[in-house]
């Protein structure tokens, strides 16, 4: 036994102290944890707080979005097989879209609201999104199904399906209209392509700056170019000198906005070399905004009639010609045909 140099007294006093050191030294170290521990549970608090504002955030941005937008997860069998989806979340307007509440359709399976997704391939399209992670997206979708209170209803719509986890989410906005004002806008276009193509009478357009654009059949035959060849050219390329001033000024006219459109005879020069006599009708189409596009020109073919108009006129001076003639040899005043006319109608007004 070893005998202490403070006796029993002094081994006591160095128990306590080992003691107290190593309850300072745990003290310490619980002091520490403690501190972390509270570190830790504020800064996951701030976290959650963060996710929770996050989520608030997203769920208003959501419930704003004029798109319709919902989450589904996949349903399974026994097998592992995909045999529906679940709304798990839809937006308002999702709702509003589908004509159903919000109560009337989360937890809902998709095929119990909607079955014609089976049917139309949409249901096998959505599968594939959550099996492959390839995301979907239709342009001017056609969809058919009931709606609401029963009411079936045929729609276009954009949509755009993604995979989130073992499910996906899509957005979908209702182009039905957008899609008629386009089938309108084509059926126009159509029928003013046809119009323009098959015309009876040539048709032209024409950039302001003269240039052609696109000329039909019957213009091209009329003046002997083809179209590839017009589009190089301007108007005047083809237009006779002497005509040239009248269509300038007339399409200054237009451009300032002091005449909506025109009318008048003109003489083209064909390919060949020979004068194409037209009676040309031609007004400028404008945008949105008032901006000059192009010009639009009717021409109808006139020169058989301008033929027979110069033949009837060389018919009835050549008439008039001999009648001058034979009446020179009979009248001793030397006057003319038309002057002897004049004073037959003056005696015959003054006797009446």
């Amino acid at each position: 036994r070893t005998d202490w140099p403070l006796g029993q007294s002094g081994w006591e006093i160095a128990n306590i102290v080992v003691i107290l050191v190593l309850m300072l030294a745990f003290g310490t170290f619980a002091l520490a944890r403690w501190r972390e521990l509270v570190r830790q549970i504020t800064e996951r608090k701030r976290a959650e707080e963060a996710i929770r504002e996050s989520e608030d955030q997203f769920r208003t941005s959501l419930e704003t979005l004029l798109d319709g937008f919902a989450i589904f997860s996949a349903i399974r069998d026994d097998a592992g097989r995909i045999v529906d989806f679940r709304y798990e979340y839809i937006n308002e307007a999702g709702c509003r879209l589908n004509q159903r509440t919000r109560e009337e359709q989360v937890g809902y399976r998709l095929l119990e609201l909607l079955p014609e997704h089976k049917e139309t391939g949409l249901f096998d399209e959505y599968m594939q999104v959550v099996e492959t992670g390839q995301p979907v997206a239709k342009e001017s979708l056609f969809y058919e199904d009931e709606y609401g209170e029963g009411q079936r209803l045929n729609r276009a719509f954009d949509v755009r399906v993604t995979k989130l986890d073992d499910g996906f989410v899509t957005a979908w906005r209702d182009v039905t209209e957008r899609t008629g004002a386009e089938e309108a806008l084509r059926d126009s276009e159509e029928r003013f392509r046809n119009a323009f193509e098959y015309a009876a009478i040539g048709m032209v357009l024409v950039r302001p700056d003269s240039r052609l654009l696109k000329a039909n059949d019957s213009f091209c035959q009329m003046v002997g170019y083809s179209q590839k060849e017009l589009e190089s050219m301007t108007w005047q390329d083809i237009s006779h000198p002497d005509d040239l001033n009248t269509g300038i000024k007339q399409m200054r006219r237009m451009l300032t906005g002091e005449i909506d459109s025109c009318q008048f005879e003109k003489r083209y020069l064909h390919k060949r070399g020979h004068v194409v006599w037209v009676l040309l009708s031609f007004s400028l189409v404008r945008d949105a905004a008032d901006r000059p596009l192009h010009f639009i020109s009717q021409i109808q073919d006139i020169s058989e009639r301008k033929r027979m108009e110069e033949a009837l006129q060389a018919a009835r001076d050549e008439l008039e010609g001999k009648v001058e003639r034979q009446l020179l040899r009979r009248n001793p005043y030397g006057l003319t045909f038309r002057e002897l006319t004049v004073l037959h109608l003056v005696a015959v007004g003054e006797s009446d």
